[in-house]
């Protein structure tokens, strides 16, 4: 296999598990947002904007770290 190839094949598998990675802690935040409400109803408002302020920055972090990812290996 070529350097390209291993190149590919390492960004494949990196992103793959930072995809897998994002998602399980964007979950982990919004299931204890809404455990918090179902502990606390009236304060519903405040749990939720954090929670969908939480999940854009994990995407936003996620696709910062696929750039790198995809840069790195593929520089030469």
């Amino acid at each position: 296999m070529t350097g390209i190839g291993m190149a590919y094949l390492g960004l494949g598998i990196g992103l793959g598990l930072l995809v897998i990675g994002a998602a399980y802690g964007i979950g982990k935040l919004a299931a204890a947002a809404m455990e918090g409400i179902a502990r606390q109803p009236e304060s519903a408002g405040s749990p939720r904007m954090f929670g969908s302020g939480g999940r854009v920055r994990g995407v936003d972090a996620a696709f910062e770290r696929a750039r790198s990812c995809a840069h790195a290996a593929l520089a030469e």
